[in-house]
């Protein structure tokens, strides 16, 4: 059997009692099929037992607690059509009715015999869906069930007693996946798999120079490590040099203009919001690292810095100040200001991108002036591309009356630098569940169209997520 994990791919040959690592490959995931029916604040979780006969669960959760419903649909014919089969309301479902919640998958082992994982429950159908009942089990982990702290994920089985399933675990208050094996049909389950702790890798200011090279720091120890796979895996490259006589330097940004110029932003106090900054640089990819300057200048916190090119930098102040230097950043000029920006990045000299109270700016003048770029939702996060290719995460609040309120993010994408915008629709066979997972750690960066990454922190967890379709599959990388 194989297993795939946020550390790669995982292979058994004694029903799960060993497990040895299996070499990067490329990942297949089920294709997923839609009905037409979309449900707001849900989704759709569908299987396909062959080419042609499937079935898509479709959850909405509504404005309050139970407000929603859960629909069962079939197929016969690829997904051209679809009939509804069963139907409850909210998640007080009775016995014999369908459970659902945002992110429930289903498993079918031929027309009649399926499974449905939903939430922290397990539920069983021998009429191929029409009626659903609870499975009895023991040996899974409990959670709590207003907050989902477990959460069951794709049920397999191989005959109508042997199948496996993922276990989610945030109970402890620590991100765990395991797989569990059952060989009476889910009456009992043991635990046959559990992901290893992740391997040194970077927890953030991940930069990508293409499709599979690129950086990122581990901020605790100011380690750089580099990735020649995409993320898959991480190798050391150096350690930031020592600024402070009597404690480590606490790095605040990085910037790339090319695989070899690279810049780091460190300051021995902060806590302190005047503290002052020192720059570092590399021309050699990060291996070795010189001091610019100081930044004297500063008179507030420094937020953000952006590289062009080799030569030219921005800069973002907490005040809002927009300095530039052309000469690897060893002078500074102001150039404008965009008060209560947190984050910028420019794609030419010219033309730029910030958050200001949530929302998008832009501006092709340098940071000189900045207009309005309207959305109509608080964002949490950008990436843009010089050809006018612009990515942001929202952070939307969900009602305090709903039984998760945690924030919704939606991906937005724009290819005409912001004039239009669609909603990328993630799929449920990916990793990342856009209303569940509030966890996101707040950057997101693209390499090219199709090619993007996502930080998440679930828990204590930092995970990579992998997109190669320009954001609509994701795939935890570690």
């Amino acid at each position: 059997g194989l297993v795939e994990t946020q550390l790669g791919r995982w292979q058994t040959g004694d029903g799960g009692q060993t497990w040895q690592a299996v070499p990067e490959a490329v990942i297949d995931f089920p294709v997923v099929m839609e009905p037409e029916q979309r449900w707001d604040e849900g989704g759709c979780s569908s299987f396909m037992l062959t080419a042609k006969s499937g079935w898509s669960l479709c959850t909405s959760q509504g404005v309050k607690p139970n407000d929603g419903s859960n629909r069962l649909y079939r197929t016969f014919d690829g997904g051209t059509s679809w009939e509804e089969i069963a139907w409850s309301h909210g998640e007080n479902f009775e016995r014999g009715e369908l459970s659902g919640f945002d992110g429930a998958t289903l498993f079918f082992l031929d027309e009649q015999e399926g499974w449905l994982g939903a939430g922290n429950y397990l539920q069983v159908t021998h009429d191929g869906g029409l009626t659903w009942e609870p499975l009895e089990s023991t040996g899974l982990p409990q959670g709590d069930m207003l907050y989902l702290h477990v959460r069951l994920y794709f049920p397999f089985f191989i005959s109508q007693k042997v199948g496996v399933i993922t276990v989610r675990d945030r109970s402890d208050s620590k991100y765990k996946v395991s797989l569990y094996r059952t060989d009476d049909g889910g009456q009992t389950w043991r635990e046959i798999f559990k992901q290893p702790p992740p391997a040194p890798a970077p927890t953030m200011f991940l930069h990508l120079f293409d499709a599979r090279n690129g950086v990122g720091l581990e901020r605790a120890t100011n380690t750089l490590f580099t990735t020649r796979n995409s993320g898959a895996t991480w190798h050391e490259l150096s350690v930031l040099p020592a600024l402070c006589a009597d404690r480590e330097v606490f790095t605040t940004d990085l910037a790339w203009s090319d695989r070899d110029h690279g810049w780091a932003l460190g300051t021995c106090n902060p806590n302190d919001s005047q503290r002052e900054h020192t720059l570092l640089a590399t021309e050699d990819g990060g291996a070795t690292w010189t001091t610019i300057a100081p930044l004297r200048d500063a008179a507030d916190q420094v937020l953000d810095i952006h590289a062009v090119d080799s030569t030219t930098l921005y800069r973002l102040h907490a005040a809002g100040q927009i300095m530039v230097s052309h000469n690897r950043g060893a002078t500074w000029t102001a150039q404008g200001n965009i008060p209560a920006a947190t984050a910028i990045t420019f794609v030419s000299r010219d033309t730029g991108w910030a958050l200001q109270n949530k929302q998008l700016r832009q501006t092709s003048d340098g940071g000189v002036t900045w207009h309005d770029v309207g959305l109509g939702y608080p964002l949490q996060s950008l990436a843009a591309l010089p050809n006018g290719t612009v990515w942001v995460i929202t952070d939307e609040p969900r009602s305090m009356d709903t039984i998760n309120y945690l924030p919704r993010h939606r991906l937005l994408h724009s290819t005409d630098a912001g004039r239009t915008w669609r909603e990328v629709h993630f799929t449920e066979y990916g990793f990342l569940l856009p209303n569940n997972e509030a966890d996101w750690s707040g950057w997101i960066e693209f390499a090219d169209a199709h090619h993007g990454w996502i930080g998440t922190s679930l828990s204590s967890s930092a995970t990579l997520v992998y997109t190669n379709d320009g954001g609509t599959a994701w795939f935890g990388m570690r």
